[in-house]
């Protein structure tokens, strides 16, 4: 059991990536470039299948992409 884990940016930014028993990355939960956090999955192709971040117009947004990894489905939280 984990209360809490805290992940430090050492400069290159912090991060969680998870893989398949096959080792095909399937979640990145971490800092992007622009120094904002964010989530992308991938299905087991480790084609990009969802994102909830920020966009950068620093606006929450979700992307949904096909399992090919084309874009399905964007939404920001801008007004």
């Amino acid at each position: 059991m984990v209360n809490s884990i805290t992940i430090r940016d050492d400069g290159h930014g912090g991060f969680i990536t998870a893989y398949n028993q096959d080792q095909k990355r399937t979640l990145y939960l971490g800092t992007g470039k622009d120094e904002n956090g964010y989530v992308q999955t991938y299905n087991k192709y480790e084609e990009p299948t969802a994102y909830i971040g920020s966009n950068t117009d620093m606006d929450g947004v979700i992307v949904l992409n096909d399992r090919y990894g084309g874009l399905g489905y964007t939404k920001t939280g801008k007004k």
